[in-house]
């Protein structure tokens, strides 16, 4: 966000040296016992579970092409928190700040047509 607004490049390379340097490690973690301590007679849900709630909403749709992009730009992360603050229009906002092409973005009433696109990733 710091980046969007003040197109400081030195914040963007800081933020992407920790993305990589955070990539798959727990970041938060309950100390034994304090979870039970924050959040009295709360039981844990397992991932499992979580993911049976079907708790999620399709907020939109990323072509097969433009998700490769995104991951080969190391950009995971910051689309799906561009989507948790702001939604779709956030993600626009993102992927134009990084100059990729917003025609592989679909809304969630969009159906995505496998038919004629381009699946190579420059």
């Amino acid at each position: 966000a710091y980046f969007l607004r003040t197109g400081d490049a030195d914040a963007l390379k800081l933020w992407h040296e920790y993305e990589r340097e955070t990539k798959g490690k727990s970041v938060i973690r309950f100390s034994k016992g304090l979870r039970a301590e924050l959040l009295p007679g709360e039981e844990e849900a397992s991932d499992e579970d979580l993911a049976a709630d079907g708790e999620g909403v399709e907020v939109g749709r990323l072509a097969n092409w433009l998700y490769r992009r995104v991951v080969a730009l190391g950009l995971e992360a910051a689309v799906l928190r561009s989507l948790d603050t702001g939604g779709f229009a956030a993600l626009t906002e993102l992927l134009t700040a990084y100059h990729l092409d917003t025609t592989g973005l679909h809304g969630p009433t969009q159906e995505i047509n496998p038919a004629g696109v381009d699946n190579n990733v420059d």
